[in-house]
């Protein structure tokens, strides 16, 4: 068997074991929280022979020949949605009354903190600093940066420029 026979026959097993773990969560999904208790779990073997991995593979081709196309065109309702809030403040009102850590005066006291810090952050910043003279940062560090970069041109690029000929060279020599 080749290589790629090889990776193909396992990229098929494992597309056939994607596809029955998906469609066991799906019908474990279907099933009652009642029937789930009162069901037993099927166990599959973890080693399977050459002959079963083929007839799982034989199986999951018919399987996905025979699965229902989902449809999208019917409209689901939604539950109400104020029920639930309602439900959440009777659980839980009572605890978020007793469980503050920070009494009213203190948290008062902070928001106003935390408002003068964001409106202090808000206000307009300072114009940027402009150039004296007309020369910019950028301008001085070209100028400084020139007569260094002008000798490392000269110490370097000859033998750079003579390397690069040379591996082009090399490599079209051996096409």
């Amino acid at each position: 068997m080749t290589d790629q026979n090889k990776e193909s026959s396992m990229e098929e097993i494992l597309s056939s074991i994607k596809r029955i773990i998906a469609e066991d969560k799906a019908i474990e999904m279907d099933r009652a929280p009642a029937e789930e208790s009162q069901t037993p779990v099927r166990q599959r073997e973890p080693e399977q022979s050459a002959t079963e991995s083929e007839s799982a593979l034989d199986d999951a081709a018919d399987l996905e020949e025979e699965e229902e196309i989902l449809e999208l065109t019917n409209e689901v309702t939604d539950a109400p949605q104020a029920s639930t809030p309602s439900s959440a403040r009777g659980v839980f009102g009572d605890r978020r009354k007793k469980a503050r850590l920070i009494d009213d005066q203190k948290l008062d006291s902070m928001r106003q903190s935390l408002s003068a810090l964001v409106a202090m952050d808000n206000a307009s910043s300072p114009a940027p600093v402009k150039p004296v003279n007309g020369t910019s940062l950028e301008d001085l560090t070209r100028e400084m940066m020139r007569p260094m970069l002008e000798q490392w041109l000269n110490d370097n690029l000859p033998q750079l420029v003579e390397e690069m000929v040379a591996e082009e060279i090399r490599r079209i020599s051996q096409k």
